[in-house]
């Protein structure tokens, strides 16, 4: 560790780790991808110099972790952000906002809902979000999705996954994202409702799998879903594609 290790570009820690509560990543310039998992009393994972070819962060399941924004703005170039099963996680701005990030996987949390002007703010460039309800207990909480002025404008692609609780998709919460191309909504068995005036003009795909709730409503051109999605081009439930020219 006290070395420089300049030929080192991946970086795998797994189940392990269990008395280290801070890991330094300064040792590994040319790291592009690291994968940080299972590391229970892992708190902090430090950096004080740039990472200029790190491109790939992944870390599951460390729930001692709180924050890691020091390691993506010191990561100019980092285009894939995974952060899933750390609940003690809070995005907090620390300089300026990052372009790069294009694809972002989150676990939900109320400290990352409450960070909502960070998470809009904060990543400018950012194209795919997937948020995951993942079994943790705040997502069981949750009844309606996403806040109003959570979501970044420049997303393309949105997808909810496994959020259990949910009931309600609210369109004002959708209604900035003048870009967004795709809806994904799976594995959310108690989502049934849209609430607002439609879902975004720009949506040319919507997909609903295992969300049977929805699904049937959408199957049955129901009355107080079907003029909030009728104007998307391809529709998607369980598999089979609907005809969107119903009325």
């Amino acid at each position: 560790m006290d070395g420089q290790h300049h030929s080192l570009q991946q970086l795998w820690i797994e189940n392990s780790c269990d008395s280290v509560t801070s890991f330094s990543l300064d040792s590994f310039p040319k790291l592009v991808r690291v994968y940080i998992r299972s590391c229970e009393k892992m708190e902090t994972v430090v950096v004080s110099r740039s990472l200029s070819c790190l491109q790939s962060l992944d870390i599951w399941n460390c729930k001692s972790l709180r924050s890691v924004s020091t390691l993506w703005m010191l990561a100019p170039h980092l285009k894939d952000l995974i952060l899933l099963r750390c609940p003690e996680i809070e995005f907090s701005a620390t300089g300026d906002p990052h372009s790069s990030l294009r694809n972002l996987r989150i676990s939900y949390s109320e400290k990352l809902v409450s960070s909502a002007a960070f998470m809009n703010s904060q990543f400018h460039g950012l194209s795919h979000l997937v948020i995951d309800g993942d079994e943790t207990h705040e997502s069981e909480s949750v009844k309606c999705l996403p806040k109003e002025g959570w979501l970044p404008a420049s997303l393309e692609s949105l997808e909810l996954y496994e959020m259990k609780s949910v009931e309600t998709l609210e369109c004002k919460g959708l209604a900035h994202l003048t870009s967004l191309q795709q809806l994904d909504i799976r594995d959310c068995p108690k989502l049934e409702n849209i609430e607002g005036e439609k879902l975004p003009a720009s949506l040319i795909r919507l997909i609903i799998w295992n969300s049977p709730l929805l699904g049937k409503k959408c199957q049955m051109t129901d009355p107080q879903i079907w003029p909030k999605i009728s104007h998307i081009r391809n529709i998607q439930v369980g598999g089979r594609w609907i005809d969107n020219t119903r009325t």
